[in-house]
């Protein structure tokens, strides 16, 4: 079901931010080859969105994903940024501190109020796209429907609830990735039932990230986005 949101628009997420020291590079994931921003942005130049990953406590992935923007932006994409730290029904916050209308004090704090990476880490890029009327867009759920997913299983979700992310999401995965999630976790002793309930929650925070991203593409067609997300 996630594929017929992503396939669309998720034509160019071959790259990763690695640190080296206190700097950081381009690598593409297929081949784990050190390319220059400006290659990366003439092969950005046709997709619709694009994925900056991340360590959240790297400054250096945070420092690649502001140069990859402004390098986006100056060769004449209409941007907008997609961020996972906020859920959509704070999609108003993100709007006011784009338009001007909200002092950085204040929106630290609306910031704080939903993710613990230091405000620092990011600052850069928030002042950034506010000084350049770049859209925030905001893609998560609240940190709540992901507690009650992990306590209560997928079953507990109201209808309203569902419609927050595409149908018949569950924790279907391949040993590979259950691998990788465990690892991730720092949990190589997770039993099955821990693990279920972890993947099915983590489930509806990515494919409700996606479906968001997509709405907003779709609804904006001459926009590219630049989603930031560890």
């Amino acid at each position: 079901m996630l594929g017929k949101y992503i396939k669309p628009v998720i034509l160019f997420a071959v790259l990763a931010a690695v640190s080296v020291g206190c700097t950081h590079k381009l690598v593409r994931v297929s081949d784990m080859k050190e390319i220059p921003v400006a290659d990366f942005v003439a092969n950005a130049k046709n997709v619709r969105i694009v994925f900056a990953g991340e360590l959240h406590d790297m400054k250096t992935h945070h420092d690649l994903q502001l140069e990859i923007i402004r390098s986006l932006e100056k060769a004449g994409a209409d941007l907008a940024i997609g961020v996972e730290m906020f859920p959509t029904d704070k999609q108003a916050v993100l709007d006011k501190w784009v338009a001007g209308g909200m002092s950085e004090d204040d929106f630290r704090k609306a910031y704080a109020e939903h993710w613990r990476i230091p405000w620092g880490k990011y600052r850069e890029i928030f002042v950034y796209a506010r000084d350049r009327h770049i859209p925030v867009v905001a893609l998560n759920v609240e940190r709540s429907l992901i507690h009650q997913v992990f306590e209560k299983g997928l079953d507990s979700l109201t209808p309203e609830q569902k419609k927050q992310f595409p149908p018949g999401i569950k924790c279907n995965v391949d040993p590979e990735y259950a691998a990788f999630i465990k690892e991730a976790m720092g949990e190589h002793e997770m039993d099955d039932a821990t693990f279920e309930k972890f993947c099915n929650a983590q489930m509806v925070w990515d494919s409700a990230m996606a479906k968001n991203a997509v709405d907003y593409l779709e609804k904006n067609p001459g926009k590219k986005m630049v989603v930031l997300a560890g």
